[in-house]
Parts: structure tokens; sequence; C-alpha cells
């Protein structure tokens, strides 16, 4: 709160990265903070966990200049599983309240070199909530995988009511170049913008 620049959560391993619980990773804002709230995970190899969540929460009436952006890269597999049969992966944000948002800023990137995998009964949900906002540049959703998407329900999602995107406002599934070999999703599959 009332920084000019920072509150960056930076979390890079050069090697697989396995969690034995949830990994969740927040930034959230109860006032004006400038330049920064990113949240950057980055696993050159795999990435297990029980439940993933990167989530950038700023629902207060004070502008930031730019950041709020959400990027998660994971060079191998990106696989989620718990007891329950749950894990599923969760990138949200939310940008503040009746504010602009200047270059460039709430965007979330997901990048998977081969296979991503929850549980049975896990999710993968991809949101923006822009309502009443406005973003200069940004509130883009782009998602790439190179190898199987395998998950319960998928959910790619931007609102925007009463909201202004100037330039952005893409919302993607892409294969990263010559892979994708299959989307298998148990529940249903929403692409919302």
């Amino acid at each position: 709160s009332n920084l000019t620049t920072g509150a960056n959560i930076d979390v890079l391993a050069d090697r697989n990265l396995t969690v034995g619980g949830s990994l969740a990773l927040q930034t959230t804002a109860t006032a004006q903070s400038g330049t920064g709230a990113n949240i950057d995970l980055r696993v050159s190899g795999n990435l297990t966990t029980a439940d993933l969540f990167l989530g950038v929460e700023h629902a207060v009436q004070a502008p930031q200049e730019n950041g709020a952006n959400v990027t998660l890269f994971v060079g191998k597999n990106l696989v989620t599983h718990n007891e329950t049969n749950s894990g599923g992966i969760d990138l949200k944000i939310r940008t503040p309240v009746k504010q602009t948002g200047n270059l460039p800023s709430a965007n979330l990137f997901l990048t998977v070199g081969n296979n991503l995998t929850t549980d049975a009964g896990g999710d993968t949900t991809l949101f923006i909530n822009n309502n009443i906002n406005e973003v200069v540049n940004g509130a883009n959703i782009v998602a790439a995988i190179g190898g199987n998407l395998t998950t319960n329900n998928l959910t790619l999602e931007l609102w925007n009511n009463g909201g202004e995107i100037d330039t952005g406002g893409i919302v993607s599934l892409a294969p990263l170049p010559g892979h994708l070999e299959n989307i298998t999703a148990q529940g249903d599959v929403d692409r919302k913008s």
C-alpha cells in the first residue's frame, strides 16, 4: 500500500519445482500502489502441486500506474493433484475500482512447454475482472500449451462491464508452434470477453 514501485512476487526455479501442498501467490492493495504488484512464476522443468493459485487483487478505489500482471511459465509439465482429486489451476486479476491502469497492466500469461494436467475434479480458470475500470494497454489473457491440456472445466474469461480497454482485451488459447495435441475438458470449456 502507498508504494511507488514494487510489491512484486518473483519465483524462478531453474529445475523442477514440487510443492507437497497448495501453492498460492497473491498481491493485494488497499491504497495506491504505483508500479508493480506483478506475479512472475517461472519453472524451467516440471511444476507439480496440489493446487495452484496466482492472484492480483486491487479491488479498491486507488490508482495503479502499471503492473498487476500475472505470468506463469512452465518449461515442461504442469500437474495439479491432491487427495480429493480436485487439484486445479486458478489465475486471477481484479483491477482497481473506477481507476485507470497505464502501460502495460492487468495481463495474464500462461505458457506450458509440454502437458497441463489437473485432477478429474480440478478446474483451470484464467480470469480478469475489469468492471468499471480503464486499462490503457492490457487486460489480455494469453495461454499457450505445448502438449495435451487435460482438466475438468476450462475457463478463460474477461469481465469488462462498464469498463474500458483502450488497447488489448485479447482472450487467446493457442498451441505453441507445432504442438498442442489434445484439449480434454470433462465439463465445460468457456472463452468469454
